[in-house]
């Protein structure tokens, strides 16, 4: 099952279900904006990051499920560091460095920065599979009583 395709999104990001009761993250974000690698979360806390984010987001402490983290930060570009109060003096004395507000999804030590409109199509997409899940389990168990 895929919930996004590399094709669609600027981060070249295509996350997918696997058999074994994981989603794989592949993405084509560089360091310093990501780990550098793929990696792998359980589906679980992977669906249960994405319908927390989708009724309620606290985006400073983010949305933790085991040892997934994801969470909205104002980082600068360049260094992936979060900014800090020191960014608005050096805007107003016109020394601008690139900074966005990007949601970081973290599983251990791996993560990748997301712009806000991907993930908010992946956690749109987490909840369609679950939905569709649930029809189907519905589904299943009426048709095992008749």
């Amino acid at each position: 099952m895929s919930y996004i395709r590399c094709l669609s999104n600027p981060e070249a990001l295509y996350i997918y279900g696997d058999c074994q009761g994981y989603v794989n993250i592949s993405h084509g974000v560089k360091p310093p904006l990501s780990s550098g690698r793929e990696f792998r979360v359980p589906t679980k806390d992977f669906h249960r990051v994405g319908k927390k984010w989708a009724d309620w987001c606290d985006e400073e402490k983010g949305i933790r499920s085991g040892h997934l983290l994801v969470r909205e930060i104002h980082v600068y570009r360049d260094s992936g560091k979060p900014v800090g109060p020191e960014w608005m003096k050096n805007f107003l004395k016109k020394k601008k460095r690139e900074a966005d507000f990007l949601v970081k999804v973290s599983y251990k030590k791996d993560f990748v920065f997301l712009w806000r409109v991907t993930w908010k199509y992946v956690v749109n997409s987490i909840v369609d599979h679950i939905e569709f899940y649930k029809k189907k389990r519905k589904n299943r168990v009426n048709r095992e009583r008749e």
